[in-house]
């Protein structure tokens, strides 16, 4: 339709005209929230007035529609529904949406007037909060917020100025994480060092060294054991072998003696090692 203004301010006037009559964003938000499609001729209008600053639109002609739409009231309107109040934030999130397109469009322009009246009704504000929002939305928002940074300088510095604001407050806030984190990391290893850390007068390793010198005891203990069975043992059985075993320990004891004494100790111990 903006195609067929052909630079006529009475053609402009009339399509305004009509589109204020036909667009009543109340009645598209209790739709939209019913999941229902306006009238064919309403979805015609609003896209009139989204595509009106599409690259290929006539700029004189766009520029005439957006000076109606804003005397006639249409911009306004527009604005109200974008900025109205709801308790329910998803719901005016949904209603926000095509209100937002229909800016989007206008804003393409580069209609100062326009942008100048975003300003005056400090709907800057309002958008920022939108565009963190996730859905259509969210992103529409975030479009507009873009295309004003590129207006006039008191737009340009207000986008400028709740951006600046908006990333201090998030450094803010990453820095309170960062306290909270470092805290509670502090908070737990002076915790350990009250109680000791592994236990009251204890080192991690004390529980592996007595259990590894555990092993050393018990078979030092069987070694003693098995030699008192065996010296039993052949205290038992030897009864028989008791003369070769004293022969034995006396051959012993003489041959000692003659290497301590001499050749007369020698032959001494002969004979009673015979005997």
């Amino acid at each position: 339709l903006p195609f067929l203004l052909y630079g006529q301010t009475t053609l402009a006037r009339a399509l305004a005209s009509h589109i204020v009559g036909a667009v009543n964003w109340s009645d598209l938000a209790a739709l939209a929230e019913q999941e229902k499609e306006p009238p064919s001729e309403v979805r015609c209008l609003l896209d009139a007035a989204t595509s009106v600053g599409d690259p290929d639109a006539d700029k004189v002609s766009a520029l005439m529609l957006c000076d109606e739409f804003l005397s006639g009231g249409f911009t306004d309107h527009t604005l109200d529904a974008v900025g109205s109040t709801s308790k329910d934030k998803d719901d005016k999130n949904l209603r926000a949406v095509q209100p937002l397109k229909v800016l989007t469009g206008i804003c393409r322009t580069l209609h100062e007037a326009t942008m100048h009246r975003i300003l005056e009704r400090g709907l800057i504000k309002e958008l920022h909060r939108l565009q963190d929002t996730s859905g259509d939305a969210g992103l529409q928002a975030e479009i507009l917020v873009e295309i004003l940074a590129t207006g006039p300088k008191e737009v340009k510095a207000e986008v400028g100025s709740l951006r600046e604001a908006a990333k201090q407050r998030r450094k803010m806030l990453a820095q309170q994480q960062r306290e909270r984190a470092l805290r509670a990391i502090q908070g737990g290893a002076a915790k350990m060092m009250m109680t000791g850390g592994f236990g009251s007068g204890s080192s991690p390793w004390g529980a592996s060294a007595s259990a590894s010198a555990s092993p050393s005891a018990s078979a030092s203990a069987s070694a003693s054991a098995s030699t008192a069975a065996g010296m039993d043992l052949d205290d038992e059985e030897g009864g028989d072998d008791e003369s070769t075993g004293a022969g034995a320990s006396g051959a012993a004891s003489v041959s000692g003696s003659a290497s301590a004494a001499g050749g007369s100790g020698s032959g001494s111990g002969s004979g009673s090692g015979s005997g």
